[in-house]
């Protein structure tokens, strides 16, 4: 999960050292993009918890050069990072993007909601995303200890955001599921 460390590490400090050359980013659908300025830091308060990463190291390293899934994979561009990166759309991102701070709480998203989900991953994968990716797993708490956005959806949300991933032809369908 080097989702935010690579907006200021492009080592990918230890692993590119260790001998990885291959980072996957978005993995359990947790990430930091989309994502609208007003949510960032609960973004970055859930990354935290799932990852076991430090929040005031996440909240002052990193870099936002971006909102969108495409301006992030055009920040990672100028980033250069060591290792070969792909990037999975992630549902509780996309989730986040979408309900705001409700994505932990509530269930069932407004129509409009499900819409502005649809939208935001057609638009990752449009830009580039290698997939879509969601956790289940109810060991993914974020903070507060909230559920994850993703472990609360219901299999008719994950259906109708696999329709995008189907249209689109292409990309795989990642799974943590606990």
């Amino acid at each position: 999960h080097y989702d935010a460390q690579v907006t200021w590490d492009p080592k990918l400090t230890p692993s590119v050292a260790l001998g990885v050359t291959t980072a996957i980013l978005g993995n359990c659908g947790f990430g930091i993009a989309p994502c609208p300025p007003r949510l960032r830091e609960t973004m970055l308060k859930n990354l935290s918890v799932v990852e076991g990463m430090d929040l005031d190291a996440l909240l002052a390293g990193t870099r936002w050069e971006f909102e969108s899934f495409a301006d992030y994979l055009d920040a990672l561009e100028r980033i250069r990072p060591y290792a070969n990166v792909g990037v999975l759309a992630g549902h509780s991102c996309i989730r986040i993007a979408a309900m705001g701070e409700e994505a932990s709480v509530r269930k069932a998203p407004t129509p409009a909601e499900l819409e502005t989900m649809q939208a935001l991953l057609r638009e990752a994968l449009q830009a580039g995303a290698a997939g879509f990716a969601s956790s289940f797993s109810p060991n993914h708490s974020g903070w507060g200890g909230l559920p994850m956005p993703s472990t609360i959806a219901s299999d008719p949300e994950v259906r109708l955001l696999l329709r995008e991933l189907r249209q689109h032809g292409k990309g795989i369908f990642v799974i943590a599921s606990g």
